[in-house]
This record gives C-alpha cells, sequence and structure tokens, in this order.
C-alpha cells in the first residue's frame, strides 16, 4: 500500500512538472510588479511602472494605445526574455518611429524590465525575441 501513494505522489508531481510553462527568473519568484503579472509586458500612461497598467500583454501583439510613457517587461515568453516595442512620438515637429528592447526583469533588480519616455508614445507592437536577436544585444 505505501508503494501506491509513492507511486501515486511520483505521477502527481511529475504531471505537475509537465503542465508548468516555462519561465523567467522573475517569473520563479512569482512576483507582481505594479499591477504586471509574471509573464507579462505592461504599458503605463505614468512615466514610472504605477499600478494599474494601461494595458498588460502576454503575448505577441500589434495594435495602436496613444499615451504610453512607461513600459515594463515582467517575464518571458516560451523562454524568450526581450520584448521589442515599437512605438511612435512627436518629436516637436513631426512623428518619429522608435524601437525599444527591453529586457527582462528579475527578482533582485527589477528597473531592468523598465523603459521610460519622457514624452507620450504610441504603442505599436510588441514581439518576444531571444538574447541572440542583434536588435537587442
Amino acid at each position: 500500500m505505501h508503494r501506491k501513494h509513492i507511486l501515486g505522489a511520483l505521477v502527481v508531481i511529475a504531471a505537475a512538472t509537465i503542465a508548468s510553462p516555462a519561465t523567467s527568473a522573475s517569473a520563479d519568484a512569482g512576483r507582481t510588479y505594479a499591477g504586471c503579472p509574471v509573464g507579462y509586458v505592461c504599458l503605463y500612461k505614468t512615466s514610472t511602472p504605477v499600478s494599474p497598467p494601461a494595458m498588460k500583454v502576454g503575448g505577441n501583439w500589434s495594435g495602436s494605445i496613444s499615451g504610453i510613457k512607461s513600459v515594463f517587461n515582467n517575464g518571458t515568453l516560451n523562454s524568450w526574455p526581450n520584448a521589442l516595442i515599437e512605438y511612435k512620438w512627436w518629436n516637436g515637429s513631426i512623428w518619429d518611429d522608435g524601437y525599444k528592447c527591453v529586457k527582462a526583469a528579475t527578482p533582485t533588480v527589477p528597473s531592468r524590465g523598465q523603459f521610460a519616455s519622457a514624452v507620450p508614445m504610441t504603442v505599436k507592437w510588441i514581439s518576444w525575441l531571444s538574447d541572440s536577436a542583434s536588435v537587442c544585444r
């Protein structure tokens, strides 16, 4: 009878391990930062990430959201830790395009996952990239 309980416990542990997604160090800590859940990129209308975010993105995304002043990357997508952000911003005379690779935050250095702009941006898309992507080096 004792062997059946041990075998059953091992099956449950194995199933839980297989069902859990690959995550970053920040996900391992299970920390939500400024309303941004682990594994998400969050967009804020403030110059520093302050809860609640204007938008939470848990995968690749395209669209348009205006008035964004900061971005926070709180994890990875399929073990890709970098979020490439495409945005537009008003430079005083014309709209300029910008791109920024935002690395994943870590539990000890959450600021690693932040990107801020002095002027409001219109975020157009977010795409997850690996560390080997040249744009994120």
